[in-house]
C-alpha cells in the first residue's frame, strides 16, 4: 500500500517493520491517508465526507454509511484495495461493526439574517459564553472554542465559527463556488462543531461503530450544547461591520 519503513541492526535484521500510510486524493484535492497496519486491518485518516464530496457543508449523521462509501470508493483504487470489498468479507455496510473509531466531528448550521450576524454572534460567544465545567472558550481569527487545552485534547471541543469566513480561505468545489445562492446562503450560517476525541469516544462506547444508530449523532450534540450558557453581559450596542471602511475591519476585531 504505502510502503514500510524498516529498520535493520548491524547483523542486517529487521527490528521495526511499519506500514507506512498512503495519500489518497479525492473529490476536489480533499485527501485520506490509509495504512494497512496488520493482515485484516485497515486505518483510514482523515475527513471521509469531505473526501468524498470536495466539502463539509453538509453530510449524512450515520458514520456507518459514511464509511461504506469510503470503502466502495477505495475498491475501485487499485493500489489501495487490490480485491473487491466482497473479496475480502465485508458485502454491506452490516459488516462494519467491529470498525474503532477514534475521531467523530458533529455538526449543526444555524441561518442568521446577515454575514455580519454571524461574526457578531461569535464574538459575543466569546466574552459571554461557558462550556460546562469547562468554562469560558478561547477566541482566535472569528472561532470560538470550548474545552481546548492540552489536558482536555483527548476529549471533546465544542467550537462556534462563521462558516463563511472559512469557505473564503477554504475555496468551496466549483460548482458551489460559481453559485451565488449557495455562496449568499453559507455566508449567513454560523455553525456549533462538536468534536469527539478518543478518550469520550471510549467511555461512551461510541468508539464502536455499532454503538451508532440513527439519532445517535443528533443526541450527542445537543446534549454537548445544552451545556452552553451566556451571562447577562452580552454587548448591548453590538457593531456592524459592514458599516466600517474595509481598512478598518481587521483593527476592530482585533480590539
Amino acid at each position: 500500500m504505502g510502503g514500510k519503513f524498516i529498520r535493520l541492526n548491524r547483523a542486517g535484521d529487521v527490528e521495526i517493520s511499519t506500514p507506512l500510510r498512503l495519500s489518497v486524493p479525492g473529490s476536489f484535492s480533499s485527501s485520506l491517508t490509509v495504512r494497512a497496519p496488520s493482515t485484516g486491518e485497515l486505518e483510514i485518516s482523515g475527513n471521509p465526507a469531505k473526501w468524498l464530496a470536495g466539502h463539509n457543508l453538509y453530510g449524512t449523521d450515520c458514520p456507518r454509511m459514511l464509511l461504506w462509501a469510503t470503502l466502495q470508493r477505495l475498491a475501485t483504487i487499485p493500489e489501495v484495495l487490490p480485491w473487491s470489498l466482497a473479496e475480502i468479507g465485508l458485502s454491506g455496510p452490516q459488516c462494519l461493526d467491529d470498525t474503532i473509531i477514534t475521531r467523530a466531528d458533529v455538526n449543526r448550521m444555524f441561518l442568521l439574517d446577515r454575514p455580519a450576524d454571524v461574526a457578531a454572534f461569535v464574538r459575543t460567544a466569546s466574552l459571554t459564553g461557558a462550556w460546562g465545567h469547562r468554562g469560558k472558550g478561547q477566541f482566535k481569527e472569528g472561532t470560538v472554542t470550548y474545552g481546548r487545552s492540552s489536558k482536555n485534547r483527548a476529549r471533546s471541543e465544542l467550537i462556534l465559527y462563521d462558516k463563511g469566513a472559512e469557505t473564503a480561505k477554504h475555496v468551496l468545489p466549483p460548482v458551489m463556488a460559481e453559485d451565488q445562492e449557495v455562496v449568499g446562503w453559507v455566508r449567513r450560517c454560523l455553525r456549533v462543531e462538536l468534536k469527539l476525541f478518543r478518550l469520550t469516544l471510549k467511555e461512551t462506547g461510541l468508539d464502536r461503530l455499532s454503538n451508532w444508530s440513527e439519532g445517535i449523532a443528533l443526541h450527542v450534540w445537543r446534549q454537548a450544547v445544552e451545556k452552553l450558557t451566556f451571562s447577562d453581559a452580552a454587548q448591548r450596542n453590538e457593531f456592524d461591520l459592514e458599516t466600517l471602511p474595509k481598512s478598518f475591519r481587521a483593527t476592530f476585531l482585533m480590539w
